[in-house]
């Protein structure tokens, strides 16, 4: 069964080699600071937030998303 949970400060390690193999396939080249910039936004920032896929405990996908503020919709702010 496949589970869902935010990124915490031990899943860093897997979250990097996921990463890393995602660059790779784009063709994408990062300098180490911008790993560590985005890891600790994924678990201090208050908009962006970091989320694992978990298959039988082992990380098999991740996900970042942006809470994006609305003057439409004050109550979820």
């Amino acid at each position: 069964m496949v589970e869902i949970s935010f990124l915490t400060e031990s899943d860093r390690a897997c979250r990097e080699v996921l990463a890393r193999g995602k660059d790779t396939y784009f063709d994408v080249e990062r300098i180490n600071d911008s790993c560590e910039q985005t890891w600790r936004r994924l678990l201090d920032d208050q908009q962006i937030r970091g989320i694992a896929a978990r298959l039988n405990g082992r990380m098999v996908g991740i996900a970042h998303y942006l809470f994006h503020a609305s003057e439409r919709f004050p109550s979820l702010v």
